[in-house]
C-alpha cells in the first residue's frame, strides 16, 4: 500500500498566480515544469494524493488532462472554486473520486479535507484535523487546522508527517484553540 499526500491550489495555466501569491518561478513554463518534477520526485503510482481543489485555471481542458496523465500517483481530487471541468467525463476519468469534501482516517486520525478552511469541523473536539486549501500563502493559525496550497508546502504533495512537521515550525503562539467545549 503506498503513502497518502496532500496538495492544494496547484494553478496549472494560471501565470498571474506567480505574481500574486509571490511564486518562485521565472514564468508559467518555469512553474508548470517544477512543480510537474516535484510531485513526480516524491509521487510514486502506488501513492495517492489528494488535491483539495483548484488543479488549473485559465487552462484547456485538454492540456489539464495532459498534465494530471503526467503525475504518479491516485488522484482524488476535492473540488475548488477554479475547478470547472469537474462534470464532464474526460476530465473526471483522471480521478479516482471527486468530493465535494470527504473525512479520512490517517494515522489513526480523523481527518476532514476541503478546499475551504471550515472553523467548525467534524471531529475538531476529538482530536481531528481540517486540511484545507484556497487561501493560498497565508494560514490560519489554529492548533488543528492545516493549509496544503502549494505556498505553504513548498510546491510539492506532503504527507501527514511532513504537514504535521512544517506546521510545528510555523510561528503557532497565538494557535486558536477550539478543541474545548464552549
Amino acid at each position: 500500500m503506498g503513502k497518502i499526500f496532500f496538495i492544494a491550489d496547484l494553478h496549472f495555466g494560471h501565470e498571474k498566480i506567480i505574481k500574486l501569491c509571490n511564486r518562485p518561478f521565472e514564468n508559467l513554463q518555469d512553474m508548470q515544469d517544477q512543480l510537474i518534477q516535484k510531485w513526480n520526485n516524491k509521487v510514486s503510482d502506488e501513492d495517492t494524493v489528494y488535491i483539495l481543489g483548484d488543479f488549473c485555471f485559465k487552462m484547456t481542458k485538454q492540456d489539464a488532462i495532459k498534465i494530471l496523465k503526467n503525475l504518479k500517483g491516485k488522484k482524488i481530487l476535492v473540488k475548488g472554486n477554479h475547478d470547472k471541468y469537474v462534470g464532464q467525463r474526460d476530465f473526471d476519468e483522471c480521478f479516482e473520486k471527486i468530493y465535494d469534501i470527504v473525512q479520512i482516517t490517517e494515522d489513526k486520525l480523523q481527518m476532514v479535507l476541503c478546499h475551504y478552511p471550515i472553523i467548525d469541523y467534524a471531529g475538531m473536539y476529538y482530536g481531528g484535523k481540517m486540511i484545507y486549501g484556497h487561501i493560498h500563502n497565508k494560514y490560519i493559525p489554529h492548533r488543528d487546522m492545516y493549509c496544503v496550497s502549494a505556498e505553504c508546502i513548498n510546491y510539492e504533495p506532503v504527507t501527514w508527517a511532513e504537514l504535521e512537521h512544517i506546521y510545528a515550525e510555523k510561528e503557532m503562539k497565538d494557535a486558536i484553540d477550539w478543541s474545548k467545549p464552549f
